[in-house]
């Protein structure tokens, strides 16, 4: 990461389209791989970086809890 490989390789394993995946994660570098990816982006606050730090990565969401992941269509 940020390279998108793994991205588009779970994407390509699970049959799924990059533009209809989601890339969560809890660093600059998962947002910008689903970026590079086309995936759209979701970044986690409960992880190791501040909202501060991950928002520079523009993510598409921002979830606060992992329940939210669930509201992800």
């Amino acid at each position: 990461k940020p390279h998108p490989a793994s991205v588009l390789m779970a994407c390509a394993m699970l049959g799924v389209r990059p533009s209809d995946a989601w890339m969560i994660g809890d660093s600059p570098w998962d947002i910008q791989a689903g970026h590079a990816a086309g995936c759209r982006s979701a970044a986690v606050l409960w992880g190791p970086f501040t909202k501060d730090r991950l928002a520079p990565s523009c993510p598409d969401v921002w979830l606060e809890t992992p329940e939210e992941m669930v509201g992800l269509a």
